[in-house]
C-alpha cells in the first residue's frame, strides 16, 4: 500500500464533570493533545519500524507527570510493567525550579536528573 501526503485537518473538544477537558487537533500528521484536570492519558505509537508497537502512558505524579513507555499488550512483554523505563517531570515550587529525570521503575528504582531549570 502507498502511503499518502493527505492528510485530514479537525479537532475536537470534550468537557467531562468538574471542569475536566480534553482537547484534540489533528493537523498535517500531528495529532495535539491538551488532558485536563487530573486526566492521565495513554498513545499507542503503531508499526515503528514496520514491525513494533509502543505504549506510551502520560501519567500525573504529585508534583508533575511521568511518560512511560510499555509494549503492547498483546506482546510479550520487555520488562515487568512495574521495570518501566519512564521520563518524568517535577516542579518543585518552593524553589522555583523543574526537574527533569529519567527513572526505570520498581523493585530498584534509579534515578537520574537530566536537568534542573528555573520557573518564574
Amino acid at each position: 500500500m502507498e502511503e499518502s501526503n493527505r492528510f485530514v485537518r479537525g479537532s475536537w473538544q470534550v468537557e467531562l464533570a468538574d471542569d475536566k477537558l480534553i482537547e484534540a487537533e489533528f493537523q498535517n500528521a500531528v495529532l495535539w493533545l491538551a488532558l485536563g484536570r487530573l486526566i492521565d492519558g495513554e498513545v499507542w505509537v503503531k508499526s515503528v519500524s514496520g514491525h513494533h508497537d509502543f505504549r506510551v502512558k502520560i501519567q500525573r505524579t504529585p508534583g508533575g507527570f511521568e511518560v512511560i513507555l510499555d509494549r503492547r499488550a498483546s506482546a510479550a512483554p520487555w520488562w515487568p510493567e512495574t521495570e518501566a523505563p519512564r521520563f518524568g517531570v517535577r516542579v518543585d515550587q518552593a524553589a522555583s525550579e523543574v526537574v527533569v529525570y529519567y527513572r526505570t521503575g520498581e523493585p530498584r528504582p534509579t534515578e537520574m536528573a537530566v536537568g534542573k531549570f528555573g520557573i518564574r
